[in-house]
């Protein structure tokens, strides 16, 4: 096993408008985000990955998900936007490196040139058939002055050589 440069697909996070529709920090967020009825439990041994189940009424149960994924990105209940991205005190580089990488689970390299933190907030449908009026994350990303356009660009990737079934003991 490796690790190795090659050529791939990936995003280039640029600026869509002369005046991006977001703030630039200039403290951390005052208060945190509050919940009118929320459990947390700890997640069984049997439990398989991350998953989110919507039931009628608005209740969301969600599994194998950390506090800090749940305040930062998840389910609004609406269905018009689904989805939400919030970001407090981030640098564009971080934003673009981590959290829309992990969410397009492909590389977005940041090319905006803006220093600085920010504080970010949009809501978008992750999967457009479920939602065909909520704008996408690329929509919702122009209308805070962002765009992403895609590229290819070299990429690491981990290349495993070998595999073999595990042993019995």
């Amino acid at each position: 096993m490796r690790s190795e440069t090659i050529a791939g697909l990936l995003f280039v996070m640029c600026v869509w408008s002369a005046s991006p529709a977001f703030p630039q920090s200039a403290a951390p967020a005052a208060a945190p985000p509050a919940f009118e009825v929320a459990s947390v439990k700890l997640s069984g041994p049997r439990e398989f990955g991350v998953g989110m189940f919507t039931y009628s009424g608005g209740r969301i149960v969600i599994t194998q998900c950390t506090l800090k994924m749940l305040m930062t990105s998840g389910v609004t209940g609406k269905p018009n936007r689904p989805h939400f991205m919030r970001a407090y005190n981030a640098s564009m580089e971080l934003f673009a490196s981590k959290r829309l990488t992990d969410e397009l689970r492909l590389p977005v390299i940041d090319r905006t040139g803006l220093t600085g933190s920010f504080d970010f907030f949009f809501e978008y449908a992750d999967r457009p058939e479920t939602a065909p009026e909520a704008p996408t994350i690329f929509n919702a990303l122009q209308d805070l002055g962002l765009k992403l356009v895609a590229a290819r660009g070299l990429v690491r990737h981990l290349v495993i050589y070998q595999a073999e079934p595990a042993s019995e003991n």
